[in-house]
């Protein structure tokens, strides 16, 4: 999953990416792999529900 990552950040030229999941039962995002400068702080980062502008994506379905 790591090089698909990178393939798309580098193909859409972003300076960063990440690929998470949300989990209802605990009601948290958490982040599986990234990619950038500071992809070590991201990785295994739970993000409740709402919180934030990933939280609120995933808890709304709205994108931003």
């Amino acid at each position: 999953m790591d090089d698909i990552v990178k393939a798309a950040r580098e193909l859409l030229g972003a300076s960063a990416a990440s690929v998470a999941i949300v989990d209802y039962d605990e009601e948290i995002l958490e982040f599986l792999v990234a990619t950038g400068p500071s992809a070590e702080h991201v990785v295994g980062l739970r993000v409740p529900l709402g919180q934030g502008i990933a939280g609120f994506v995933a808890a709304s379905g709205q994108a931003l």
